[in-house]
């Protein structure tokens, strides 16, 4: 018979899992509450939360959104890294924090599709998403800076052949 307080904290869950972009599980075991606080600083900047739920009121919130094969994955000690910014930004500070602990991933859900750990080890590896819109960019303007290079050398050329005529012209009447 579910209590009150268990119920408060599934529906508390859905909440935080309904506004979200996306969510990572990962494990936490042998982390310090030192090095979590950190992680945590670090993943508030990325409009991330970093909480640890009970297994089994985690599980009965994400059966809620359609998420039942992620479940197998709530084994151990888990945590749930919620994003509600860039779905991608939870991987990327993990990945930072591996210089100071190694967090595992264990699943994840991203814009709605479940990842395993593989898959989102190979997602943090992709640029955020405002290097990805300047790598685009530069790839737009590329063409276009090769064609004004193009045009501009013959006048280029010319000015270059002028102004050595205008220096000969100069010494020739120097002389």
């Amino acid at each position: 018979m579910p209590t009150p307080q268990k119920e408060q904290k599934v529906k508390l869950i859905k909440e935080k899992l309904g506004q979200a972009q996306g969510f990572i599980l990962t494990d936490f075991k042998g982390v310090t509450v030192k090095d979590i606080s950190a992680l945590r600083r670090k993943l508030r900047a990325e409009k991330v939360e970093y909480r640890i739920f009970k297994n089994n009121l985690a599980r009965i919130a994400i059966s809620e959104f359609g998420f039942a094969a992620i479940e197998k994955h709530m084994t151990g000690t888990t945590a749930i890294a919620i994003a509600y910014g860039d779905p991608i930004a939870p991987l990327k500070v993990l990945h930072e924090f591996e210089k100071i602990k190694k967090i595992p991933l264990k699943a994840g859900v991203i814009n709605g599709e479940i990842y395993d750990a593989e898959q989102l080890t190979v997602m943090r590896s992709i640029p955020a998403m405002p290097q990805l819109r300047s790598m685009f960019l530069s790839v737009l303007q590329s063409p276009a800076r090769g064609i004004v290079t193009v045009l501009s050398a013959g006048s280029r050329g010319l000015v270059q052949v002028l102004a050595q005529h205008a220096k000969k012209m100069e010494e020739g009447q120097a002389a």
